[in-house]
């Protein structure tokens, strides 16, 4: 496999509704294999909507080639963006492989032009299930992209999962013939303690503080709100912990309202409570040797792994996290903290006061499983489907064909 890393570069069209500079679970893995195939030669393109707004239509970023289709207008989570289909099509042509990253609403379509139109080998990485919630209007919007993305996977030469046991449990990928799992790319963060303590004094935390710590976007299958209210269950026997989120907010697509019912809950928290932004890598790290757990309290399928969890575990910092299919994994593989129901704030209240309690316990990491993890192995596997894919003759086959 490693004489794949010198051999003639591949030409690769990735197609994503998002990447960065918005951040999400999508756009980082996406980010962390393109940047990596990229440093190994490979021509990388990476073809998304223009969101923000203010994104440069075309960029070249750390040597992946981004170019952005303008958006018409913002539709609950997601955007439309007209204009990607034509680009497909023109980026396409020049495209040894086409990989689409779902969850991605146009998916059914861009998956027809790349496959039936310009014949080019189909990849799709299938990042999670969608579940937007009960209201009639919200179920026929995600039975829609359910379709779409039903067919996108039964036109592509090789789906991806990120888990065995949430492709078994996902009620599209287990309708495949084959499903191929490689794990997402996590890097190792190393908190440097300079950095630890400059940042423990920007945010104001007197020394010996334990921190709950919280990463991630501010949506609903986060399940802040669930952390929310299980902190006056952890203060009634430890008032002197802080819980300090990082990561987007105001930014993040259709959770304006969801935004604003948090923060109604905990303005009476005080300085307990802190929303502090998205940090840069080195000071993510940093923040990781902050925490004393870090709480990880999804609530539903649309979150499917938590790269975070194991960004934390590299850095010695247990959590504590739902007990969900995919959700589960990294705290099963490394023994690095506890699992509770989701939505069950008085759960999450007591497995954080243990891990606090206990936290020499829940902080040894074994190194073995953080390997398979690291980006450059992930990317191989990758790597390697993508070179399989393109030295085959073009062909309309299904999701299954590639054993």
């Amino acid at each position: 496999m490693e004489a794949l890393r010198e051999g003639s570069p591949l030409r690769i069209l990735a197609v994503a509704t998002y990447y960065r500079p918005y951040l999400s679970g999508l756009t980082v893995y996406l980010q962390r294999l393109a940047e990596t195939l990229a440093l190994w030669g490979h021509q990388v393109t990476v073809l998304t909507a223009q969101w923000p707004v203010e994104a440069p239509r075309e960029e070249v970023c750390r040597g992946v080639k981004v170019v952005r289709a303008p958006v018409w207008f913002r539709a609950f989570k997601g955007v439309v963006a007209p204009g990607l289909p034509r680009q497909l099509w023109q980026l396409g042509e020049q495209a040894e492989v086409v990989w689409l990253v779902l969850p991605q609403a146009e998916s059914a379509l861009l998956a027809w032009l790349a496959k039936r139109r310009l014949k080019k080998p189909l990849l799709v990485s299938y990042l999670c299930d969608v579940t937007l919630g009960r209201k009639p209007w919200l179920w026929c919007v995600q039975k829609s992209l359910e379709a779409s993305h039903r067919r996108a996977m039964g036109w592509a030469d090789a789906v991806v999962a990120l888990s065995h046991e949430y492709a078994a449990t996902s009620p599209l990928l287990r309708q495949l013939a084959t499903v191929t799992v490689i794990p997402p790319p996590v890097p190792t963060l190393t908190p440097d303690p300079a950095r630890v303590i400059a940042l423990q004094e920007r945010l104001q935390l007197p020394p010996g503080t334990p921190v709950v710590g919280w990463v991630g976007r501010v949506s609903r299958e986060k399940g802040l709100d669930v952390l929310a209210r299980a902190m006056p269950l952890v203060w009634a026997a430890r008032p002197e912990v802080r819980v300090v989120c990082v990561g987007p907010r105001e930014e993040v697509a259709g959770e304006r309202r969801y935004l604003r019912q948090v923060e109604e809950r905990v303005r009476d928290f005080g300085s307990r409570w802190q929303f502090v932004g998205t940090l840069a890598e080195e000071e993510l790290a940093a923040f990781y040797g902050c925490c004393a757990v870090l709480a990880f309290p999804s609530v539903n399928r649309t979150e499917a792994f938590g790269m975070v969890q194991l960004e934390a575990m590299g850095a010695g910092t247990p959590v504590v996290a739902s007990d969900l299919p995919g959700v589960r994994e990294p705290v099963q593989r490394t023994g690095m903290g506890l699992l509770v129901p989701p939505q069950d704030p008085q759960a999450l209240a007591t497995a954080l006061l243990r891990v606090l309690a206990e936290r020499p316990a829940f902080s040894s990491l074994p190194v073995a499983p953080l390997q398979a993890y690291a980006p450059a192995a992930v990317t191989q596997h990758l790597l390697c489907l993508f070179v399989r894919l393109s030295r085959r003759a073009p062909s309309t086959s299904t999701a299954g064909a590639l054993e």
